[in-house]
């Protein structure tokens, strides 16, 4: 079934229940695709209801929902590229692998500040 869901190209009918179990799965109907190509035919912006949040413009992969339409209800999950808090949200710690190397380097590479409380400070004095 896995199989069938990840390489359908066009379409497939599958019941609700298997759907549900899909979820439960966490298949969100998620693609990766090459940001150079995803480039050329849409702009970089999230397509999620409520972000507008733009797609880093030097991220190499790019998560895109594909569509999903539930033929008991007729409810459907919308075509289109995620952000990368909305992938993340959606796909979980798995996201960050897609995104874009700057970001990536400056998560790295930020100083720790530490403020110490006044009285643990007079106190690290005294010693």
């Amino acid at each position: 079934m896995y199989v069938a869901v990840t390489r359908a190209k066009k379409g497939l009918i599958l019941p609700r229940f298997l759907t549900d179990i899909l979820k439960v799965a966490k298949e969100y109907y998620v693609q990766f695709e090459l940001a150079d190509k995803v480039r050329e035919t849409t702009s970089l912006w999230c397509s999620e209801r409520g972000c507008c949040n733009a797609i880093p413009a030097d991220s190499v992969l790019i998560p895109k929902r594909t569509k999903f339409v539930y033929q008991t209800d007729g409810t459907q999950t919308l075509e289109g590229l995620l952000c990368p808090f909305c992938a993340t949200r959606t796909l979980g710690p798995i996201a960050q692998l897609t995104g874009s190397p700057t970001r990536v380097q400056e998560a790295a590479c930020r100083p720790e500040v530490m403020e110490l409380p006044h009285a643990v400070r007079l106190l690290l004095e005294v010693l």
